[in-house]
């Protein structure tokens, strides 16, 4: 898990190319909060197991919704954290969890209501699980355009 910065369109890398990985912190929770999901985060099977959980959730299933409750709790802190530090306009939940925005955004809104003095307005990314493999062709291709220039 990590964050991405865009500032005016352009992703901010940082000096030595770390800005996001706020995720290296232990005290932010982020390395457990998959846990929280599946017992074997590192499964192959991790994705479908997440989805199961998901559909669980919206059918009443109490224990799965206590899992992703307990997961958003694990988040939130590091997103309040990068929210105070970069006072973002938004923060976008991306990744395969983005497919359950009903219910993840309202829970992370709130918890960034509760911590931030001025909040973020919290939506989920349209690219659902390919967010990350866009993003990596993105950066790909501008450094082929700056070479190029």
């Amino acid at each position: 898990m990590g964050v991405g910065v865009l500032n005016g369109g352009v992703l901010q890398r940082g000096h030595n190319g770390s800005l996001g990985e706020i995720g290296a912190l232990p005290e932010i929770g982020w390395n457990a909060a998959p846990g929280h999901l599946v017992d074997d985060p590192d499964a192959e099977s991790s994705e479908q197991a997440v989805a199961a959980l998901i559909a669980a959730a919206r059918s009443g299933d109490a224990n799965a919704a206590d899992r992703i409750r307990r997961f958003l709790g694990a988040i939130t802190l590091g997103a309040a954290t990068v929210a105070l530090a970069f006072d973002p306009e938004l923060v976008v939940v991306g990744g395969g969890f983005s497919r359950a925005d009903d219910l993840v955004r309202e829970p992370v809104q709130h918890a960034l209501d509760t911590l931030c003095p001025m909040p973020p307005r919290v939506a989920s990314s349209t690219l659902g699980e390919d967010a990350v493999a866009l993003g990596a062709v993105r950066v790909a291709l501008d450094h082929v355009e700056a070479q190029l220039a």
